[in-house]
């Protein structure tokens, strides 16, 4: 009985410390994605720019 008493900040200390580990995890997981989405856009964004200066180019030669 006397080790339960010993051990009550135990119940406190356990969630404390999975709250330590997990919001750090979760908010780096959460920036990681935001970087990702942005990259996948910007990604989007100069492929759409590179087909039409592509395209731009085809008609240029096949004009002439």
């Amino acid at each position: 009985m006397m080790i339960l008493q010993c051990l009550w900040w135990m119940n406190y200390l356990v969630p404390v410390l999975l709250l330590f580990i997990a919001l750090p995890l979760s908010l780096c997981a959460v920036i990681i994605d935001i970087r990702e989405s942005r990259q996948r856009k910007d990604d989007q964004i100069r492929a759409k720019a590179h087909r039409k200066h592509a395209a731009r180019h085809v008609k240029k030669v096949y004009r002439g």
